[in-house]
């Protein structure tokens, strides 16, 4: 027969397993997440160097006004990345795009690429992101 401190043992040894499996695929989902980062960034970084490999989204975009949507990409991406993290918080990210978004060109790029972003959404994360990203834009839109 087992004694209860037995018992209370071997679920405390459970839960302590659970707890570390839970811990080891948020990590893993949060290093995954981020290895995507760089490559967005990096792929963002070639585009800039060489128009060559933009897509038909800028045809006709004068190179300056070009760099510049491709800069506020590159700001919410990382805004986006970290809120995920904890970095940012909702105010401080609500307070970026409302700056972000008193430049024509940020406006043009989230006017563009926030679509974009909505269908790639993968999670509520992105969804709320989205939604601070989409308010400051129809605020500075009514202004």
């Amino acid at each position: 027969m087992k004694t209860p401190l037995a018992l209370a043992l071997g679920l405390t040894g459970t839960a302590l397993g659970v707890a570390h499996l839970v811990a080891l695929t948020r990590h893993h989902k949060a290093t995954q997440h981020l290895g995507f980062v760089r490559l967005h960034a990096q792929a963002l970084s070639d585009v800039a160097s060489d128009p060559r490999l933009s897509g038909t989204e800028w045809d006709g975009i004068d190179p300056d006004e070009r760099a510049r949507r491709l800069m506020a990409n590159r700001w919410v991406t990382l805004w986006s990345t970290m809120l995920r993290f904890g970095y940012l918080n909702r105010t401080d990210i609500r307070r970026a795009a409302m700056r972000c978004m008193e430049h024509p060109s940020h406006r043009a790029y989230w006017e563009k690429g926030g679509p974009y972003r909505w269908t790639t959404a993968r999670d509520s994360h992105d969804r709320r992101f989205n939604e601070l990203m989409d308010e400051a834009f129809d605020a500075a839109q009514q202004r």
